[in-house]
C-alpha cells in the first residue's frame, strides 16, 4: 500500500487522526472539528466492526449503525448487504493482529517490503481506504476526523491508500486522568459502566499511550502532525480550532462557537467514544478540574512519580495546588 497524495490521478480525501490517551477531551474536540463545514466526525472509527459483531453499541445519532442513516448507507455503499464481502469477525481478527503496539514500528515502514508479506495488513488497509472514500462520498466531507486514538492505527492509517493523513496529538494532565478513571460513567448504548482503574494502571497508561503517540506523530507518512493540550482547547477554543483548520489547509466559514467558551454541538454519527457523545447542544467549556481540590495526595504523588519526564515536556507543573 502507499499513500495517495503522492498520486493525483485518484480520488482521495483528508483524515485527521487523533492520537492520544483516554479522558483526555478528545470527542470534545472531535465533535467540535464535527461541526465545521466539509467535516466529518466518526468517532472511534476502528471500534465500528467490533460493534457489528456484538450488536450493542449505538451511533452517535442514537440508532444502530445498520439503522443509521450515515452508516447504513456507507456499509451498503461498501457491499455489506448486498455482496456480503464484509465479514465483520473477520475484519475484527484483522484489526487484533495489526493494532498492536508492537506492530507501530513495522506499520512506519511501510507494513511489508512485499505485498505478500503480511496479509491482514494488505487486507484490512484496503478495506479502510474504501471505507474512508465511502464516508466521504456519503457525508459529502473533505475531512474525516477519526479518534480512535491508538498510536498503531494512526500508523496504518498513514500508509493507507486515497488517504491524506494528519495526526493530531491531544494530551491532558495526567492527574486529571487518573482522577477521572475513578469516576463512574454509564454508557447509555450499552447499558452498563465504564471500567474504573486505579492510579498506577491509569497513568502507566497514560504514559505509554503519550510516549507511543509521540513515536508516531514524528515518525513519516503524515502530512502534517500536531500536539493540542485539552486544557488549552477549553481555555481558548477559537485559536485552537483556528491551528487546525490552518493545518489541515481548510478554509471555515464559521466556527461553531456562540461566544468565546460556548459551543454548539448538533447531532453526531460518531462510532465510539466518550459517552458525553450522546448530548448536543449548548456546552460551556470550562475546565474539568474537580481532581485540584478532591484528588488524594496519595493518588496525587503516585501519579506525578510515574508521569513526571512527560508531565515537564507537555508544560505541565510538577507541583499543583490543592
Amino acid at each position: 500500500m502507499g499513500n495517495s497524495s503522492n498520486d493525483p490521478s485518484h480520488a482521495s480525501v483528508k483524515v485527521l487522526h487523533i492520537v492520544g490517551a483516554d479522558r483526555t477531551g478528545s470527542t470534545l474536540l472531535a465533535n467540535a472539528l464535527g461541526e465545521l463545514d466539509g467535516f466529518f466526525c466518526a468517532g472511534e472509527l476502528w471500534r465500528l466492526w467490533e460493534s457489528l459483531v456484538h450488536g450493542q453499541a449505538r451511533c452517535g445519532c442514537g440508532a444502530y449503525f445498520t439503522q443509521c442513516e450515515v452508516w447504513s448507507k456507507v456499509l451498503d455503499g461498501l457491499g455489506y448487504w448486498s455482496e456480503r464481502v464484509i465479514d465483520p469477525a473477520q475484519v475484527f481478527d484483522w484489526q487484533l493482529d495489526i493494532v498492536k503496539r508492537r506492530r507501530i514500528w513495522k506499520l512506519l515502514r511501510g507494513g511489508a517490503s512485499r505485498r505478500g508479506d503480511w496479509p491482514e495488513f494488505n487486507s484490512y488497509g484496503s478495506l479502510l481506504s474504501k471505507l474512508y472514500l465511502k464516508i466521504a462520498e456519503v457525508t459529502n466531507a473533505k475531512v474525516i476526523v477519526d479518534s480512535t486514538k491508538l498510536p498503531a492505527h494512526a500508523a496504518l492509517v498513514s500508509r493507507v491508500e486515497h488517504v491524506v493523513p494528519y495526526a493530531l496529538h491531544v494530551v491532558r494532565d495526567p492527574r486529571a486522568v487518573a482522577y477521572s478513571w475513578r469516576r463512574t460513567k454509564y454508557r447509555p448504548d450499552r447499558r452498563d459502566e465504564l471500567p474504573r482503574y486505579g492510579s498506577v494502571r491509569s497513568t502507566v497508561g497514560w504514559f505509554d499511550r503519550n510516549a507511543f503517540s509521540e513515536v508516531v506523530r514524528r515518525g513519516r507518512g503524515f502530512h502534517r502532525a500536531a500536539t493540542v493540550r485539552y486544557e488549552d482547547f477549553i481555555n481558548d477554543p477559537w485559536s485552537i480550532l483556528e491551528s487546525i483548520t490552518s493545518m489541515l489547509a481548510e478554509t471555515r466559514d464559521e466556527l461553531p462557537l456562540l461566544a468565546r467558551k460556548t459551543i454548539r454541538l448538533g447531532r453526531n454519527h460518531t462510532v465510539m467514544g466518550n459517552p458525553s457523545r450522546f448530548s448536543g447542544g449548548i456546552i460551556n467549556l470550562d475546565e474539568d478540574d474537580e481532581w485540584k481540590h478532591s484528588q488524594g495526595l496519595g493518588a496525587r504523588v503516585i501519579t506525578t512519580s510515574i508521569s513526571a519526564p512527560l508531565l515537564l515536556r507537555y508544560g505541565y507543573k510538577i507541583r499543583t495546588r490543592r
